[in-house]
């Protein structure tokens, strides 16, 4: 009889250790649910984010580029200007396609050498 105690004290433990495991297992469950629709809504919040940062910066290039714009040809009457805009790639000016360490406003295209500006 103190045989078959032992054996069942020790399958009431082995039982108690099980839904212990279980209990942890379902905790990590509803743990890692939580956690997955957590990074769900980052993601959503992120591509807003994204989309809110496309359009500013997408206004703030036409903006700068219509200033840049009316600067050369209203304020200083570049004779040499058809359209400026900044680039939203490279973030520099351009004059008629071309960055504007290419272009002079008042005539001629310059190019610049190292060997030539050295000497």
């Amino acid at each position: 009889m103190a045989e078959q105690l032992a054996g069942a004290d020790a399958e009431v433990k082995r039982i108690n250790a099980l839904i212990s495991t279980a209990d942890h297992a379902g905790s990590f469950v509803t743990a890692c649910e939580k956690a997955d629709g957590e990074l769900a809504n980052a993601n959503g919040e992120l591509r807003l984010y994204r989309q809110h940062l496309d359009s500013t910066s997408r206004t703030l290039f036409d903006d700068l580029s219509d200033f840049y714009n009316d600067l050369l040809l209203e304020d200083f009457s570049a004779p040499n200007v058809r359209e400026s805009f900044i680039s939203s790639k490279d973030f520099l000016p351009y004059i008629d396609g071309k960055k504007f360490d290419a272009v002079s406003i008042s005539g001629g295209n310059r190019y610049y050498s190292w060997t030539s500006v050295l000497s």
